[in-house]
């Protein structure tokens, strides 16, 4: 978990943190937060070449730093949430998990290891033909990627699932 995440760190996101920005479930439930700010562009230009040697799909979108990737699907690009809330929030929000075969642009993808949620990501693109699903992540804070389903880091492969809050009525 980031630093910035970390809930050890007494009011960190808390309701009485003066940093934290107004966010909710649709139940009403405060999501804890805490904004961080930008890193600097060397460290960033160095944090995107290393991710480049070893994640041959990652394409840059953005070198913004200051959310993570539960920021990025849940916070609107503003604020740092923790991964251990992803559960919460999914569920709270309505959300609910499908197969691989039924994801759409928009669905998530939560990844996993033994312990819980490590990571979160939003379909962005779905090829039927090579069977390949593209996905819009923040690496930390070490920026904003697409990327392919698999070429993520390897601790964050343990279970992969996929998440929607369409509602389809017939």
């Amino acid at each position: 978990m980031p630093p910035h995440t970390n809930r050890y760190v007494i009011g960190l996101g808390a309701s009485n943190d003066p940093k934290r920005l107004e966010l909710e479930t649709r139940k009403r439930w405060p999501i804890p937060n805490a904004p961080t700010l930008q890193r600097s562009p060397i460290e960033m230009k160095e944090a995107h070449r290393i991710h480049q040697q070893t994640h041959f799909s990652l394409k840059l979108r953005s070198m913004r730093s200051d959310y993570n990737c539960i920021g990025l699907v849940f916070g609107s690009r503003r604020t740092a949430l923790s991964i251990d809330d992803a559960l919460q929030i999914l569920d709270d929000d309505g959300y609910r998990p499908i197969s691989r075969e039924d994801s759409e642009r928009g669905d998530l993808v939560l990844y996993e290891d033994a312990k819980g949620p490590v990571h979160i990501g939003i379909i962005w693109d779905s090829d039927p033909i090579r069977k390949t699903l593209t996905v819009l992540s923040a690496w930390g804070s070490d920026g904003e990627y697409f990327h392919s389903l698999e070429d993520v880091r390897d601790d964050w492969k343990h279970e992969v699932s996929i998440w929607t809050e369409r509602l389809i009525y017939k």
